[in-house]
């Protein structure tokens, strides 16, 4: 996945974080630096986005800098959207994601993160 180059390119990432494989064989990478999840191809140099499509932000169609992503037992993925302070769910092939954990934002509260 990627060129090895950093940029924002479909072809690019910038500051990967983590990856995950999910049920079907499709790559998943959190481009912390690009604040966005691609999804890859085997042998496909371009990704597509699957989570962040409208950029950086705090809305449930955006991320700022994730951290890591997974894939649950029902084929959701997981993003832990670390500047937002919060994890949302995404249902397959879904791009606005549903928060399930820091509904408060950052702090020590019961809902917080």
């Amino acid at each position: 996945a990627g060129t090895g180059e950093a940029g924002n390119a479909l072809n690019e990432l910038r500051r990967p974080q983590a990856v995950c494989i999910d049920q079907t064989g499709w790559l998943l990478v959190a481009d912390t630096g690009n604040s966005r999840i691609l999804r890859f191809g085997e042998y496909s140099l371009d990704g597509q986005i699957v989570a962040g499509v409208a950029g950086q932000g705090g809305d449930l169609d955006q991320l700022h800098t994730p951290w890591d992503v997974t894939i649950d037992r029902r084929g959701r993925m997981i993003v832990a959207d670390s500047y937002n302070n919060r994890v949302l769910r995404y249902s397959a092939g879904g791009v606005v994601g549903q928060v399930v954990a820091g509904f408060g934002g950052e702090g020590s509260g019961e809902d917080q993160l």
